[in-house]
């Protein structure tokens, strides 16, 4: 697997209200095909009183490391304390206040502009909140170091290494806010149906039965949560899936297309192809640098 060489710059930036030290990924266009990277990873201290305005079109999330301090939005105050994680969508505005009782640490890192993000997260934060509260928020903290570590080293197939991390970041998310959230009861049995259907055919009355509601209900619940008829919405998800098990693994198409749910590595193309405008293989190669594939991949 060929990986793209890429530069990191570090920036200081010191005023009087924040101290920050920020990784920013250097790397040109061909670098950005992977469906979850990000172009900086820093950490900062704002001072006790800070009062910082923050708006971007880039999705942000910051771990809280030290001290409390509350964020305004237009429709709530969130009260942040060591171990929380703020995840904002591109175009909210917000502003930090800090106390005059403590200076604040934290993590924070922006991702590049990806639709993967938007149909995992959007929903649900924009629903439930921009504060994540973990059970295990010291293992969230590992992995976001350990994300750190790949950007700001960037070895050999670190973006794919990268990838994953982030993935397992955002998976951690999805979980923590159906625990927390109040459409808890939808997502619960959402994500319960992804698992048993992943690896099978997605039907209407498939999904009416791991959801226990008629077609109906389904429907209107699914435009509701999702904002998409329930077939369409797992298909999504199961076209995702399998962009990153070609971009992430080994595996041939063959055993892909079984692992989501597809009869034949044919249909599987097809549908790809159909919905991607790329064949598994043209999308693999294209990703990774590697040789285009023959025409007949199955």
């Amino acid at each position: 697997m060929k990986t793209a060489i890429s530069l990191v710059r570090r920036i200081h930036a010191e005023r009087p209200f924040y101290d920050e030290e920020t990784l920013l990924s250097c790397s040109g266009a061909d670098d950005h095909s992977m469906p979850l990277d990000i172009f900086c990873f820093g950490h900062s201290l704002f001072r006790r009183g800070a009062e910082i305005h923050i708006v971007r079109h880039d999705w942000i999330v910051q771990f809280q490391l030290s001290g409390r301090t509350q964020i305004l939005t237009r429709d709530e105050k969130i009260l942040m304390e060591p171990g929380d994680l703020l995840i904002s969508p591109p175009g909210v505005p917000y502003t930090y206040n800090v106390p005059q009782a403590n200076d604040m640490t934290k993590y924070y890192m922006i991702f590049r502009s990806s639709p993967l993000l938007e149909i995992l997260l959007g929903r649900e934060i924009r629903q439930n909140g921009m504060k994540i509260r973990f059970q295990e928020p010291d293992s969230v903290r590992t992995l976001l170091e350990e994300i750190g570590t790949l950007f700001e080293k960037q070895e050999f197939a670190f973006r794919e290494r990268l990838s994953i991390k982030l993935y397992d970041l955002v998976c951690r998310i999805r979980s923590a806010v159906r625990m927390t959230g109040p459409e808890d009861g939808f997502f619960k049995k959402l994500n319960k149906s992804v698992n048993d259907l992943m690896n099978r055919q997605i039907t209407l009355e498939k999904l009416s039965e791991s959801f226990g509601v008629g077609k109906v209900t389904l429907i209107r619940e699914f435009k509701k949560h999702t904002g998409m008829p329930p077939v369409a919405y797992m298909i999504r998800i199961r076209h995702e899936y399998a962009r990153q098990l070609l971009q992430m693994s080994d595996m041939t198409v063959s055993e892909i297309a079984a692992c989501c749910g597809y009869s034949s590595a044919s249909f599987f193309i097809s549908d790809f192809r159909k919905h991607q405008g790329l064949t598994p293989g043209q999308f693999r190669a294209r990703s990774t640098g590697e040789a285009p594939p023959p025409p007949e991949e199955a």
